[in-house]
């Protein structure tokens, strides 16, 4: 079974829009996916590579080099070095706050410029979960 989910970036209306990840989207594993990419990547090259570049969406994000399955490998998919495998073969799936498509969106991950807001879907409706700050990149002087 899959927790399905939307990594998104914030509107200028304050709502927010973004591309649907299909595979554990749960916060117990896309926080900590989408922590690591922001630490080694920074969350503008996480938000463009996740949100901008592929419209199609996520099948899997897990800030990995992924392998196809058998099953994957009939050119519906690509895999993202670093990031995890995409879908290449559909219709482009936005997904914003105000207009949900059908597909149950369990988990919103809004990637704001210093920390990321969680929400979940309860009683019809994304509420708020939780607000993760991201981790500071230390440089040296």
């Amino acid at each position: 079974m899959s927790t399905r989910s939307c990594v998104a970036r914030r509107t200028a209306d304050n709502g927010w829009e973004g591309r649907y990840v299909h595979f554990d989207g749960y916060p117990e594993a896309r926080v900590p996916v989408l922590l690591d990419l922001i630490y080694r990547k920074g969350v503008d090259r996480v938000r463009n590579v996740v949100i901008d570049w592929n419209p199609q969406g996520w099948s899997v994000l897990s800030g990995e080099r992924e392998t196809l399955n058998e099953w994957q490998q009939d050119g519906r998919f690509a895999v993202v070095s670093d990031y995890g495998i995409a879908y290449r073969d559909s219709d482009p799936l936005t997904i914003s706050s105000n207009d949900i498509p059908d597909c149950f969106i369990e988990y919103v991950y809004i990637l704001d410029d210093e920390s990321m807001t969680v929400l979940e879907y309860k009683d019809g409706q994304h509420v708020f979960h939780s607000q993760i700050s991201y981790p500071q990149v230390l440089t040296a002087v």
